[in-house]
């Protein structure tokens, strides 16, 4: 089973404007008109690199997707990066301390995210004059609600 990527991308891009207070594009910079923040730096930009079929062994082999994203985050310093890069990290890794909920969810209509986890960190790196981190998650969806 494959999952529609444009849903996964779109609660996730929410799910991250919500962790961080700035705008996310998708595979781009964010619009001026994005909100909360439009293009201006610190943003966020959100890359869907693939899915692949996953699920229990004794199941059907293809009830669930795991669908690998990378987010990048730009700012105009390094400590910026590396904070607008925590507060991703805490976007998808974080849980409420009284339950075992997500602290931020990620909505997706038709399927539920049964699974988060982080996949690599690239860690900062410098381009002109802008820095930016990279960051990869794997979140594991399914048809099931």
């Amino acid at each position: 089973m494959t999952v529609d990527g444009r849903v996964v991308a779109l609660g996730t891009q929410a799910t991250i404007v919500s962790g961080t207070a700035r705008s996310c594009g998708l595979g781009a910079i964010p619009l001026s008109t994005a909100t909360p923040t439009g293009s201006a730096l610190p943003y966020t930009v959100l890359y869907d690199l693939g899915q692949t079929p996953s699920g229990a062994p004794f199941g059907d082999p293809a009830s669930e997707a795991a669908v690998l994203l990378q987010v990048t985050s730009y700012a105009s310093t390094a400590d910026i990066a590396l904070a607008t890069a925590d507060k991703v990290r805490r976007a998808f890794l974080q849980r409420n301390a009284a339950d075992t909920d997500w602290a931020f969810p990620i909505t997706l209509t038709g399927y539920k995210v049964i699974g988060r986890e982080s996949d690599r960190e690239d860690g900062l790196g410098l381009s002109g004059s802008n820095y930016s981190y990279v960051q990869r998650f794997k979140l594991h969806v399914s048809t099931s609600s």
